[in-house]
């Protein structure tokens, strides 16, 4: 229908194309119809389609991406202490055979600025126990910092100065982006493998995964990975790198769908998944675009099977089978079970997370697999193997992807061959009909742009009405993050709780710090967490895309399009004007799915204003305690960060409400302003009275053809 529809496009343009006319009205009237039939023509109508796959080090993401693609060297995977370390995207070229890379290099200002932090670390991690520094836990940034100087350095980068490493032969990759165009996948992994890893057991290898920014692979069109999808292996680990860490936010905030990956004998953990969503994720659906769930339990050949085994034996279930069938019902038995576990463990949790109050969630917003890559590839390969190619459950993953792909694509192609059919429509006003009296359509313009305003009253009364439930709860929500900030900024910075170098990072990030263990430590959030949980419900309830919801913004825009289409000039409409009302009925479906792109994007804006108001007023400290050096350097942070907070507790948060009202005001005014604008264009072209003596190309066969495609799609545009 896409393809056909552009095709009529493209036949109508030719036919309008050496039309002309005189008078300085008409021409412009002409232009602007032109003009529409081109932006049609060309316009792409697809949007990629982020899904984000998060997991803690070790749960097999590369190994189920290459299993997802089918390519089973693609991604580099390691049986060693390796992962992956920066963020990667995949995607398949629209016709290209070729395997493609770009590697984005930070900046030489941001590496020299994070190199002297790292030196800095490997120093005072001698100097700790002297000072007595340290706390009962792992001093992982030391750790995280000896691991990237080594990288790129060698091991004996830990034994010279700043000054002497930033001497080294490095520069030439910083701030630049290296490419490989290769044949195979296995040629590509073997290319890219020291710019996505570490490998913390060799440390002879020399690779650059601290200097890299993000890696975008481009593989050959396939089937199993469909058009537009991107999939983004986001890193379970964290560091001291800015840009890195506000590119994890930025990934974050466009991935349409998650999948939390897990293996499998963390799977059954009751905290597991709930934990990676109220951690790391926790502003995917607030400040972010995420609609869906998928929980993914890898590594289903690797459970415990001896002890399942003699669960078995003992019940009398193993009868003559082999020790391949025995492991196979195991398998299966915990696979099910497994599932079952979760879905119900999480579920109602993930609806809440999701879209807020339960009266307003839809139904199941998780899917629960569990995968074997490695009994995928047997099969694949004609291998010995305990599990069928099904049972691997790849299958069915694959068949799920294709499923967010075309239920985002359907929406695309509703709405083009509802633009299309409108304007095919306008071409068809019927010759004898094409130089009505003026007055006439003047007429039905003011009957319509009064009704038109008339409703966007009504979405405006919506907007108050939203205006003032936020501005209460943002009142409620003040009062106790005025309350428990002290004891919030307390708890956060606890003493076994965090150790000096991971507090200087935490500043140097201005107040949040993802760890190399993956651990988010958000002293803004932290803060503004008791605001959130009062707006959160009706946020998540208002900005809902995918559900009409009472209180959602979709559901107001989509009444305000019912209520102007009842109008008794759709419904006894005049045949001299019926293609124009088509038109303008079209158009309004133009504009309501271009308001909603607009939401969504002041959606993620109001939602962290929030925090960026908090971090804003707590930057000047977080810079003044990164400088800090010395003896009891992390007792003296500690007493600047709450000393901060004590000072600014009674206009901070309040200002903070102030702004997320005032962005939320914006919105009301944007979606108003537009509407209004934009109808009045569409409506005044609509029923302009064409050029004296203009006659447009017949068009009737690609009329019928747009009829039969909107009926199929139920579009009711004709009706």
């Amino acid at each position: 229908m896409e393809q056909e529809s552009r095709n009529i496009t493209s036949r109508m343009y030719e036919k309008v194309k050496d039309l002309s006319c005189t008078g300085t009205k008409e021409a412009s009237f002409l232009a602007e119809l032109k003009e529409k039939i081109v932006n049609l023509r060309e316009k792409n109508i697809y949007e990629e389609i982020f899904i984000g796959i998060f997991g803690k080090t070790g749960t097999g993401k590369s190994s189920l991406i290459n299993a997802l693609l089918n390519e089973i060297c693609l991604l580099p995977t390691s049986s060693r202490q390796a992962c992956t370390s920066c963020i990667v995207q995949v995607q398949a070229h629209e016709n290209n055979t070729q395997y493609r890379a770009e590697i984005e290099f930070i900046s030489k200002e941001e590496w020299e600025e994070e190199l002297k932090e790292l030196v800095e670390n490997c120093k005072e991690d001698e100097k700790d126990e002297d000072n007595n520094e340290t706390d009962d836990g792992e001093d992982t940034e030391s750790e995280s910092a000896k691991a990237k100087i080594t990288a790129i350095y060698g091991k004996n980068g830990l034994n010279k100065s700043f000054s002497e490493l930033t001497k080294e032969k490095i520069n030439d990759i910083l701030n630049s982006t290296k490419t490989f165009h290769l044949k195979t996948a296995a040629q590509l992994s073997e290319k890219i493998t020291p710019y996505i890893r570490c490998d913390a057991d060799d440390e002879t290898i020399c690779s650059f995964w601290p200097l890299v920014k993000v890696v975008k692979i481009f593989v050959p069109k396939t089937p199993d990975l469909p058009n537009q999808v991107v999939l983004v292996d986001l890193p379970g680990t964290g560091d001291s790198n800015k840009e890195r860490n506000k590119m994890w936010k930025e990934y974050i905030s466009k991935c349409s769908s998650v999948w939390i990956v897990t293996d499998m004998t963390r799977a059954e953990s009751d905290r597991n998944a709930v934990e990676i969503l109220n951690t790391g994720l926790r502003d995917i659906a607030g400040g972010g675009e995420c609609q869906n769930i998928t929980i993914i339990c890898t590594k289903t050949d690797e459970i415990g099977i001896l002890s399942d085994y003699n669960i078995l034996r003992v019940s009398g279930q193993t009868g003559s089978c082999d020790e391949s069938q025995i492991r196979r019902q195991i398998i299966q038995k915990r696979n099910s079970q497994v599932k079952k576990n979760i879905f119900d463990k999480c579920n109602s949790k993930v609806e809440k997370f999701l879209f807020g109050s339960e009266e307003n969630a839809v139904h199941s917003p998780i899917k629960v697999f569990t995968v074997s890559s490695k009994e995928y590839w047997n099969n694949n390969q004609g291998k010995k193997k305990i599990l069928t190619f099904e049972e691997t459950e790849l299958p069915l993953l694959k068949e799920h992807l294709k499923v967010i792909h075309v239920n985002q694509t359907e929406k695309a192609v509703e709405n083009y061959v509802s633009e299309v059919s409108g304007i095919i429509s306008f071409l068809n006003v019927p010759k004898e009909n094409a130089e009505e009296k003026a007055d006439e359509n003047e007429i039905l313009y003011f009957k319509l742009s009064k009704k038109l305003k008339a409703e966007a009253g009504i979405l405006a009364n919506f907007f108050e009405n939203t205006f003032k439930i936020l501005q209460k709860e943002l009142t409620k929500g003040v009062e106790n993050a005025e309350k428990e900030c002290i004891k919030n900024v307390r708890r956060l910075l606890k003493p076994e709780g965090l150790n000096h170098q991971t507090i200087k990072a935490l500043c140097k990030n201005s107040g949040s710090f993802r760890s190399s263990k993956g651990d988010i430590i958000d002293l803004n959030n932290e803060l503004a967490l008791p605001i959130y949980a009062a707006v959160d419900n009706t946020i998540k309830n208002t900005f809902q895309f995918d559900k009409n919801t009472r209180r959602s913004i979709k559901a107001a825009l989509d009444l305000l399009q019912t209520n102007f289409q009842e109008e008794s000039t759709f419904t006894k409409k005049k045949t001299a004007q019926s293609y124009r009302l088509v038109f303008i009925k079209t158009e309004l479906r133009r504009v309501l799915a271009f308001l909603m792109k607009k939401v969504l994007h002041r959606k993620k804006i109001i939602y962290n204003t929030i925090t960026l108001s908090v971090q804003d007023e707590m930057d000047p400290v977080y810079k003044e305690a990164s400088n800090e050096t010395g003896k009891n350097c992390m007792k003296k942070m500690k007493t600047m960060l709450e000393d901060k907070v004590k000072q600014s507790q009674s206009y901070m948060f309040k200002d903070a409400m102030q702004n997320m009202l005032t962005e939320f005001a914006k919105l009301k005014d944007e979606v108003n302003l537009t509407l209004e604008q934009k109808m009045e264009a569409s409506m005044k072209l609509a029923l302009a009275q064409f050029p004296e003596g203009m006659h447009f190309p017949d068009s009737v066969d690609e009329l019928k053809k747009m009829k039969r495609f909107c009926e199929i799609l139920n579009l009711n545009i004709f009706d």
